[in-house]
């Protein structure tokens, strides 16, 4: 895990509606000035689940290369000693043009921070954007004296490129972005970068979800089976009722739904064995499968899970068959059909 190209460039502005002030650095920072620990922050950032997935696109089409792109890929033609801190100046002159257009006058902007690095065993580009906040230090004397410093826990934008998946063309989600709550930011940053999700992460992460969550259930919560089912239902409830709304399905805000007395677990699984990110993409269809098949008509009411039809419950031509019903359910329909059968024969 370590970094290898590092610069930092300023574009950003003080106020709404007031002028963009750049400053482009002529050289890079050596990375070796970064401790360990600081290091090992700055990879963090953009290693954990609250982030979003995606490719480079333009409008949903990932086969349009969008500035941010053909930045990179010429970064790769002409590599040589100058050639990062090249990449990462157009980039901010990017972003420079990005906050002086007419509809972006109340976006902020900051200090840009660009940095190549290793991490387990391939290749990433970062970009995050973070302002400085005022703090206290001491000199050698112990004096007290005023500082400011970046606050690495507040990142509220920032992507990252895995540069060895995107060389290779291995699939569509090899960007992980953070882009804030606001609608505002969510648009101009995913718009600056040229991210695009996934044309198949509704389908996939859905499917992806829905087996996490009972596999946690199963394997960390020891639910039993029969059981399991209802965190589906909590989980169906919570994505329903964002849907309609029209809002994010957040992952941190599902797991206190679905798993109120230790969300935070779930979002550690998920960050080990999958790969989604905090605003979570969902297919209707596939959400679906969430639910249990059910039905009343004419005072039968008929209740099970998906994953029964096939095995314990059949259905052909109109009629339902259910196999391995419960011994008690058997025991009392048995006895039922015998008092029917001593009534009709004493009459």
């Amino acid at each position: 895990m370590t970094i290898k190209s590092f610069v930092i460039h300023e574009v950003q502005r003080e106020r709404d509606k007031g002028e963009v002030k750049a400053t482009y650095r002529e050289e890079l920072d050596d990375p070796k000035v970064l401790t360990p620990k600081l290091t090992e922050r700055l990879i963090s950032l953009f290693s954990n689940a609250s982030l979003s997935l995606g490719g480079f696109g333009v409008d949903g089409d990932f086969d349009v290369e969008p500035p941010y792109e053909q930045y990179i890929a010429t970064y790769f033609a002409d590599k040589n000693e100058d050639s990062f801190l090249t990449l990462t100046v157009n980039m901010a002159k990017k972003f420079e043009a990005v906050l002086n257009d007419k509809s972006k006058t109340t976006v902020k902007g900051g200090f840009l921070i660009f940095y190549e690095y290793e991490y387990r065993a391939e290749n990433w580009l970062a970009i995050a954007i973070l302002q400085m906040t005022e703090g206290l230090d001491i000199d050698e004397a112990l004096k007290v004296i005023a500082s400011k410093t970046f606050d690495l826990d507040k990142l509220h934008l920032g992507a990252t490129v895995n540069l060895s998946r995107w060389e290779a063309k291995q699939g569509e989600r090899y960007i992980r972005f953070k882009t804030g709550l606001a609608g505002e930011l969510r648009n101009y940053f995913q718009d600056y970068i040229g991210c695009t999700r996934d044309k198949k992460a509704l389908v996939i992460e859905t499917k992806i979800l829905k087996a996490s969550i009972e596999k946690y259930a199963k394997e960390e919560l020891k639910v039993e089976p029969d059981h399991i089912q209802d965190y589906l239902d909590y989980a169906h409830g919570y994505i329903s009722s964002k849907l309609r709304a029209d809002e994010p399905v957040l992952l941190s805000e599902l797991s206190n739904a679905t798993f109120s007395d230790n969300p935070l677990g779930f979002i550690n699984y998920i960050n080990e064995k999958q790969q989604l990110g905090e605003e979570l993409s969902i297919d209707r269809r596939e959400l679906r499968r969430f639910e249990k098949f059910s039905g009343t008509w004419k005072g039968i009411n008929v209740s099970f899970d998906r994953k029964h039809l096939g095995s314990t419950v059949h259905y052909n031509n109109g009629q339902l068959t259910i196999t391995g019903i419960p011994e008690s359910l058997t025991k009392e329909l048995e006895e039922e059909i015998a008092a029917r059968k001593k009534i009709q024969k004493n009459e």
